[in-house]
């Protein structure tokens, strides 16, 4: 899925001003811990209106035993939390190799007019935490790790019907690779046209990139899927080629 969201969205996609905080803030222990304070203090609010008949020193009793502990690990799961989405910036810093002026480049990008919001896994248009952002130097793509790619250091980005895993099964999947075959993402049991959109808004950003699973190249077949390593050194050997005959001015 690809799309340009509207100003109306993007203000919804803002946490603190910043797209990228949003996203980072759609996972987290402390999210957990604060949700789970908040279940203990219903129960125990339910809890305590049952009692309530048996008299009021019972139902104190149950309150203290179960609302304010529910109260308290709220209160400290939602201050880990705030601590986590604060260090935003050094997250995507350490998971990316960028700069912190990349990362805050990234971020202008992503809120100006023409950025993409993409999504392999149903409609970003619903949940606005499932999609990536895609602008003219940089991809972030859907999902909960703080990564962001250059564009140009996209080698591939394509769609396979029959993706070996690790497991040793077989499954649909979108699969990127970039310039460092060690940094490669991938998608599994998503939807081919979803995935196509996608691709199509990458490759238009970069057209260099590879964009078939399959492909012959001097006589030479290439699985994309199942050959990473193969397919980014011959992406860099034709690039590196196709750079020193530009220096050539032949």
């Amino acid at each position: 899925m690809r799309m340009i969201p509207n100003e109306a969205q993007k203000t919804k996609m803002k946490k603190d001003g910043s797209i990228l905080k949003y996203l980072y803030g759609a996972a987290g222990i402390g999210k957990g811990i604060a949700a789970g304070g908040i279940t203990l203090m219903v129960c125990g609010a339910a809890l305590t209106a049952l009692v309530i008949p048996a008299g009021m020193t019972q139902a104190l009793v149950m309150a203290g035993a179960v609302i304010l502990p529910g109260a308290l690990l709220t209160i400290f799961g939602s201050a880990k939390q705030k601590k986590r989405d604060d260090n935003w910036v050094k997250a995507y810093m350490e998971a990316s190799g960028l700069s912190e002026e990349e990362v805050l480049q990234a971020e202008a990008e992503f809120q100006a007019p023409g950025a993409i919001l993409l999504g392999f896994y149903g409609s970003s248009k619903k949940d606005l935490r499932q999609g990536g952002f895609l602008s003219a130097h940089y991809l972030k793509l859907p999902g909960i790790s703080p990564m962001i790619y250059r564009v140009e250091d996209l080698v591939a980005c394509f769609f396979s019907e029959k993706y070996l895993c690790q497991d040793g099964g077989y499954a649909k999947a979108a699969l990127i690779y970039t310039k460092d075959p060690d940094k490669y993402s991938e998608y599994v049991d998503v939807s081919e046209k979803r995935c196509q959109d996608a691709i199509q808004a990458i490759a238009e950003a970069n057209p260099s990139i590879i964009t078939s699973p399959y492909f012959i190249y001097e006589d030479q077949k290439y699985d994309a899927a199942q050959q990473r390593q193969e397919v980014v050194a011959l992406h860099n050997r034709v690039m590196a080629q196709a750079a020193a005959e530009a220096g050539d001015g032949t």
